[in-house]
């Protein structure tokens, strides 16, 4: 069994951004990967690669899948202003911008990027779900229970 990792990750201001490759699924995290697809089906969410679980969903949005952020809120929001991401209006919303997932009690609990804006505006989003799938899904059709988004968009400082 390989050891879980790290790697060096950095912001564009060098703040280290701590993180965590895990090498292995246990047999209760595969038993569970098909529940979440046959809860979730096309057009609303598309697998969009197979299992992996050196990476999570922050380790897609802000690691280039490379491995798993693990952020608190205030390592999140510091993530983004290092790399000069500002919050931008839904109704704005454009390919390319980070969508942030909250849950009732303001905690971050999922991330994507914003892939294509939909009839209605409604974003479709590219995300890892746990360990699981990568996923192109409507804002909606995911597995977390949320409470609210927020958006982000890079722009230069």
């Amino acid at each position: 069994m390989r050891p879980d990792t790290s790697i060096e990750l950095r912001t564009r201001t060098n703040t280290k951004i701590d993180n965590n490759q895990t090498w292995q699924l246990s047999r209760f995290e595969w038993s569970q990967l098909a529940d979440s697809l046959d809860r979730f089906y096309e057009p609303y969410a598309v697998m969009a690669g197979e299992p992996c679980p050196i990476y999570n969903c922050h380790g897609l949005t802000f690691g280039s899948r490379r491995t798993g952020v693990h952020p608190t809120n205030q390592s999140v929001f510091s993530l983004l202003d290092d790399d000069g991401f500002k919050e931008v209006s839904p109704k704005l919303t454009r390919p390319g911008d980070v969508i942030l997932y909250f849950d009732s009690g303001g905690e971050l609990i999922h991330s994507g990027i914003v892939v294509a804006i939909l009839e209605y505006g409604i974003p479709r989003v590219w995300s890892k779900w746990g360990k699981g799938y990568e996923m192109v899904h409507v804002l909606a059709a995911c597995p977390y229970k949320f409470d609210s988004t927020k958006f982000y968009r890079l722009q230069w400082k």
